[in-house]
Formats: structure tokens, sequence, C-alpha cells
């Protein structure tokens, strides 16, 4: 699960810490985006957060209209720019 507390609106800084690597990057920047959209959109599904999942689900629908598979590490300011731009497009 991707919380480690009861309540997901809730920070840790030890979970934090525990996903940053002695490096300084995170270790999740490897990692596939959807997958951890999916994850936490689960995860506020089971403690009834409906409304924010659909915020998620909604926010991870964007970035896929954008592009099909994603890793953190391509998740950049100019990505983060064009999909904002493409988002505001009618």
């Amino acid at each position: 699960m991707f919380f480690a507390h009861k309540n997901p609106s809730s920070f840790s800084w030890d979970r934090f810490n525990s996903l940053i690597a002695k490096d300084g990057r995170t270790k999740v920047r490897s990692g596939k985006v959807y997958e951890y959209f999916n994850n936490y959109i689960e995860e506020l599904d089971a403690y009834e957060k409906v409304g924010t999942a659909e915020v998620y689900k909604n926010a991870r629908d964007k970035f896929k209209d954008y592009r099909a598979i994603l890793n953190f590490d391509e998740v950049t300011p100019e990505f983060l720019n064009a999909i904002q731009r493409c988002a505001l497009t009618p």
C-alpha cells in the first residue's frame, strides 16, 4: 500500500525519507507514474475519499492522453507545462 498511515492525508517525514535514496534522488523516480496513480486512487477509494480520488483519476487520464507510458524521470517542468498547455487548449 502507498500509505503507511490510516489517514491518507497525513504526512510522515519517516515515510518521505524512506523514498529518498542516499544520493538524494527519489527511489520512485524509476517507477511508472500510472502505477502510483492507480495505487493512490485505490487507497483514496478505500478511505472513501471519492472526490479526491476523482481528481487523481482525471489527472491520470490527462497524463495518459498526452503520453501512454510515463516514468517518473520523464516528469519535468517542461513536460508539466506541455500538459498544462494541452489541457487548456480547446
